[in-house]
């Protein structure tokens, strides 16, 4: 299982854990470790969702179990809005750094 919702995630641990399916979450810790980490995906496009593994003779029992999860990612956003999104989030990261530009400029004059 793969997405870049955290409360999916954290749900299906619960319930591979309750089974007693040994499972390992991939990519989980990597997510906030470079840039903007999570923002407008629910997860790094670079490193791509974390994954949820187990081990072969589990996969059966946790597809059983994780079933009602696969609907589709509400987090998700859609792939050709990525670029938008991107583009405002720098546009925004910009204003930001004009604005403090601004308000450090003036304590330096005063």
């Amino acid at each position: 299982m793969s997405t870049g919702n955290r409360g999916r995630i954290a749900l299906a641990k619960c319930l591979l854990q309750a089974a007693g399916i040994p499972y390992a979450v991939l990519s989980d810790i990597l997510q906030d470790l470079f840039g903007w980490g999570r923002i407008g995906t629910g997860f790094f496009p670079a490193i791509g969702p974390p994954e949820i593994r187990v081990g072969a003779e589990d996969v059966e029992r946790a597809a059983e179990l994780l079933a009602d999860l696969r609907g589709p990612d509400p987090t998700r956003v859609p792939f050709y809005l990525r670029p938008l999104a991107a583009l405002l989030l720098l546009f925004a990261t910009a204003q930001i750094g004009i604005e403090m530009g601004t308000i450090i400029s003036g304590f330096s004059a005063g």
